[in-house]
């Protein structure tokens, strides 16, 4: 199991192929922390979704981009799909659901969103998220 504060994406695909039981960012809540040990020890696996996404489309970048300005609004691609949703209208239950996240995570996504966009609350936003052509 590797806990780490890196989000290298190519550091994470790297420790995949090395055969790793589990991958947990620091940024993750206690409980999905401590849930994903108890699996690893139970001889399970366990992946983040950012390293899910990059298992599916290991050159990410190559193909085309659901979210293109996201970068330039300093989002990652799994913020730029939070960021729609929000600006959706969904409620963190939801986006939870959809995306197949904690709600914890995805908390942690929106409160990263909120940052990285500058915006005072949720709805400034999902209204900088659309600006930035973010739906």
């Amino acid at each position: 199991m590797v806990v780490t504060g890196s989000q290298d994406d190519a550091l994470m695909l790297q420790l995949l192929a090395d055969g790793i039981g589990g991958f947990v960012p620091k940024t993750e809540a206690p409980a999905v922390m401590l849930a994903a040990i108890e699996l690893v020890q139970a001889g399970g696996r366990y992946l983040p979704p950012r390293l899910t996404a990059l298992c599916a489309d290991p050159h990410p970048g190559t193909g085309s981009q659901q979210f293109p300005n996201s970068a330039r609004a300093g989002l990652t691609p799994r913020q730029a799909q939070v960021a729609a949703l929000v600006a959706d209208g969904l409620s963190n239950k939801e986006i939870a659901r959809r995306l197949a996240l904690s709600p914890a995570t995805v908390k942690s996504h929106v409160a990263q969103v909120i940052a990285a966009l500058g915006a005072s609350n949720r709805t400034d936003a999902a209204d900088k998220a659309r600006s930035f052509g973010i739906e």
